[in-house]
């Protein structure tokens, strides 16, 4: 699979790390005017338009363990094929229907699209690459994601016209065709599907009995991202605009900062993430929990200049947190994952970063609407340090739960866990 074993990507490898530029470019077309989109362009009104995102929400989190037993039972092939003609149809559906039912349908089926065909990505990528590659591939993976999501929405924004309905149907029809494009570029180098094999005896357990340390990976991650993209993308924004008085440009800007960060420390922060992935997890919590402590500083003095400051701070250290996670996470998860049981873990992981996705904005909420912002913040920062805890337990269990892996000649994973 790797041609020299130590300089190059195989060619599928290459395949799923460029073909994430475009699949964040789609998402970076749609993400920032879907609101907008339906809410004043369609004339829905807020309810449906956040109706929309909810729903595709519930059908991420209910579908991504689902599509992670199939992927071990039945193949990555068919889950990533099924992911690609629900992601297309939901993406035409939403930018093209004009009712509101129709186009909270399309929510749906984009939510369980996205939820097949993230883990089979993801399982596809770790296991074409030798395992000391794989944190490298990840963070690789992860980079090209965030630089595809920035120049899309960029070009989302200037193309969008409130005043022309039909920039909006432009943008969803390009969502799709992206990811039509990236399926194109993605299965001619899949390997062909493979004859069953027998399950491992990880596999033969109950689909949901999980290995003590995959059960600590979960809470740890869990709380990461109840208070990391739960909270950045959603909680600190509003409790800036809303309460601290902080510009949105200013929040533009920031998030701007934030994906340089992540773009210029990728090849120095991967390097820093090669060691136990326990304890690079554990530093996230700290490199985050840091960041909140900073920008309760800035609330505390109450001057403007300063929270704005401390808000571009955190988002700086928020994108170096997001590269170790990036190159931490998906590695340590198929280390973890039982002989045929690799989809099963990636879905069930999948499942507990949404969850934390969906509930950090409803939670962020209730600090907003009561203007709690130093409980706000001080309640952030602690839930990192929490989640900086569980590296600790974790670290030991990781040795005696983690199985050795089979690999080839050339290093690479070599186990049946996701059948292509």
């Amino acid at each position: 699979m790797i041609t020299d074993g130590a300089t190059r990507y195989s060619p599928l490898a290459r395949r799923l790390i460029a073909g994430q530029l475009l699949v964040g470019i789609g998402n970076g077309l749609v993400i920032p005017i879907w609101f907008l989109f339906l809410d004043q362009v369609r004339g829905f009104g807020p309810g449906v338009a956040g109706m929309s995102f909810a729903l595709r929400a519930v059908a991420l989190i209910a579908v991504a363990p689902i599509a992670g037993w199939v992927m071990d039972h039945r193949g990555t092939r068919s889950v990533f094929l099924a992911g690609t003609v629900l992601t297309l149809f939901g993406a035409i559906g939403m930018g093209m229907f004009r009712s509101p039912v129709p186009v909270l349908l399309s929510s749906l089926a984009m939510g369980a699209g996205i939820a097949c065909t993230t883990p089979a990505t993801r399982g596809i990528l770790l296991q074409s690459v030798p395992l000391s590659w794989r944190s490298r591939a990840a963070t690789t993976s992860f980079m090209m994601w965030n630089l595809g999501l920035g120049t899309g929405s960029l070009l989302g924004g200037l193309i969008a016209d409130p005043m022309h309905p039909v920039t909006f149907e432009l943008l969803f029809i390009s969502l799709a065709a992206l990811g039509v494009l990236t399926k194109v570029i993605y299965i001619p180098a899949m390997p062909k599907r493979r004859a069953a094999e027998p399950p491992s005896a990880g596999c033969d357990k109950a689909p949901f009995t999980l290995q003590p340390a995959f059960l600590c990976y979960l809470a740890l991650a869990g709380l990461l991202q109840l208070v990391g993209y739960g909270q950045a993308n959603s909680g600190l924004p509003g409790m800036a605009t809303t309460v601290l008085g902080v510009s949105p440009k200013i929040i533009g800007f920031a998030l701007a900062v934030n994906t340089a960060v992540i773009l210029l420390t990728s090849p120095f922060t991967r390097r820093m993430a090669r060691g136990n992935p326990a304890w690079s997890l554990g530093a996230v919590g700290l490199l985050w929990a840091a960041g909140w402590a900073l920008v309760e500083v800035g609330a505390l003095t109450g001057r403007t200049d300063l929270i704005v400051v401390t808000i571009f701070g955190f988002y700086a250290l928020f994108g170096i947190g997001e590269v170790m996670l990036a190159a931490s996470a998906s590695p340590l998860v198929a280390d973890l994952a039982p002989s045929g049981g690799l989809g099963r873990y990636l879905g069930i992981d999948m499942f507990i970063r949404q969850l934390g996705m969906a509930l950090g904005p409803l939670t962020s909420a209730v600090f907003i609407a009561q203007a709690w912002v130093h409980p706000y913040f001080a309640l952030s920062a602690g839930v990192c340090l929490l989640a900086a805890i569980f590296a600790l337990p974790l670290s030991r269990l990781v040795v005696g739960d983690s199985e050795p892996v089979p690999t080839g000649k050339d290093g690479a994973d070599v186990r049946p866990s996701t059948r292509s």
